[in-house]
């Protein structure tokens, strides 16, 4: 199973809701064999903004055709998580 952990504090170590979260998840993974936690801090991303129009162009495109602006924010938003998911794959 995977987990998602998303970092959203800016505080890092100093951060307590950082430390709770890191605490459960040791402990959650030393008791499951299958647990791979991939953390995601919003803080150290370049992230695109996101307002109606970036979530929008999320959707199924068979189901909502994308104007030119969510067609951009989606090429925006697709290098962005494939740069995370190598981040993960090259910490393995």
């Amino acid at each position: 199973m995977r987990v998602l952990n998303i970092a959203t504090s800016p505080w890092k170590e100093k951060s307590v809701s950082r430390a709770v979260v890191d605490v459960f998840l040791r402990e959650y993974t030393t008791r499951k064999d299958d647990i791979l936690v991939d953390t995601l801090d919003v803080c150290q991303e370049r992230l695109p903004e996101f307002d109606a129009d970036t979530i929008k162009c999320t959707r199924n495109p068979d189901v909502h055709q994308p104007s030119p602006h969510e067609s951009t924010v989606s090429g925006e938003i697709k290098p962005c998580a494939a740069s995370h998911a190598q981040l993960q794959e090259d910490r393995k």
